[in-house]
């Protein structure tokens, strides 16, 4: 009798030690699984988000003006077309300036002062996208000869019938911020700077080149 009940003593903490391990087990796969939503959330997080930006029809329309007074005048516009590749996060581009060169100046090589090396500088509006979706910024302005807001050259190359340039470049800067579905945001202010290369400045035919794109790169 006495032997019988010791078998079942030590049947019973052998039962004991089994569940204790079981359960340590089952903590330890816990804290796996808590451990890796933590890292993947900090990657998540830490990943930067990219935006895309095209020029549609790959040019900026021009067109000749003049006022009753006699006064020549440039009409300019152009649409941006910026894309939200991410399925996660909302993105903020703002303060969005866009330099367009004429055809014989490097734009990338007037980094520190594209404001004094462009030929027209424009402010647009600020973009703000949904996830996995695009918005078209179209931006028109009208200029006349003034040195202060258009290069000379530049006006007058274009101030004349089927008057353009070819082979134009269009610098786009602008800040971005990503948020997420709840209004946070994920990464500080980046400041994104792209290049539209190969642009028609002139009169265009927007039937013809409806399906015409050019995507902006960083280099």
């Amino acid at each position: 009798m006495a032997a019988a009940g010791g078998e079942g003593d030590n049947g019973e903490k052998s039962g004991f030690r089994c569940l204790d391990a079981a359960r340590y087990v089952a903590a330890a796969v816990v804290i796996v699984l808590i451990v890796a939503v933590v890292v993947n959330a900090i990657k998540v997080v830490a990943r930067p988000d990219n935006i895309s930006v095209l020029v549609l029809g790959s040019s900026v329309t021009t067109h000749q003006m003049t006022t009753q007074a006699g006064k020549d005048l440039v009409s300019f516009e152009f649409t941006l077309r910026a894309v939200n590749p991410s399925g996660r996060v909302r993105l903020n581009f703002y303060d969005i300036l866009a330099y367009i060169f004429d055809n014989s100046t490097l734009a990338s090589a007037t980094t520190s002062t594209p404001a004094d090396d462009c030929s027209i500088l424009v402010n647009t509006a600020n973009i703000t996208l949904k996830p996995r979706a695009y918005v078209d910024n179209t931006k028109t302005v009208i200029l006349g000869d003034d040195p202060t807001k258009i290069r000379h050259s530049f006006f007058q190359a274009l101030n004349k019938p089927g008057g353009r340039v070819v082979g134009a470049t269009m610098r786009v800067d602008g800040s971005l911020v990503s948020e997420t579905g709840l209004g946070f945001s994920t990464s500080a202010p980046r400041r994104i700077v792209l290049y539209c290369r190969d642009l028609i400045v002139g009169p265009v035919d927007k039937a013809a080149t409806a399906t015409q794109e050019t995507t902006c790169t960083a280099s």
